[in-house]
């Protein structure tokens, strides 16, 4: 079972690093919204597959818990913890996994940030160009003369 949970937690750290490669990529892609716009579908797509391996690995982790409580010898209390100490070697690849996971996801975060201030910042930008936009408008239509009607108006008139 452990060794289940070990290729199931392998699958996500190599997920977790797509993110987070596809979050640097979209802190570049500030300026470019329809390619930002396919890296935040890509990487939803990632979360949804981390989505499915997290019940895969809880779906496990009851059962290791649900064997460790039925499995007497042992003298166990049945806690998740426990597996530490009755399997160390599959704990210390998963603890590995775990921390390679954890340090990836505060990477994420970083960067996401960083993206964040650099969209919020170009947005900005944005807004004060339509507002420059609008105000010249306002100017050159209050400055410009309206054109005289060049043709005739014809008025059906009935006796």
């Amino acid at each position: 079972m452990l060794d289940k949970f070990i290729e199931i937690l392998t699958k996500k750290e190599k997920l977790i690093r797509e993110i987070l490669q596809t979050t640097v990529r979209m802190k570049d892609a500030v300026e470019d919204v329809g390619l930002l716009s396919k890296l935040l579908d890509a990487r939803q797509q990632y979360m949804s597959k981390i989505d499915k391996l997290d019940e895969q690995l809880s779906l496990i982790k009851g059962s290791v818990i649900g064997e460790i409580k039925i499995d007497d010898k042992k003298n166990t209390s049945g806690e998740w913890s426990e597996i530490k100490k009755i399997y160390p070697e599959q704990w210390k690849k998963i603890d590995e996994l775990l921390v390679s996971i954890r340090n990836m996801l505060e990477q994420c975060n970083e960067v996401t940030e960083q993206c964040k201030e650099a969209a919020d910042n170009k947005l900005k930008q944005l807004r004060e160009k339509i507002s420059e936009v609008r105000s010249s408008k306002k100017v050159l239509s209050a400055y410009s003369s309206k054109k005289m009607q060049v043709e005739g108006i014809f008025v059906d008139k009935k006796k």
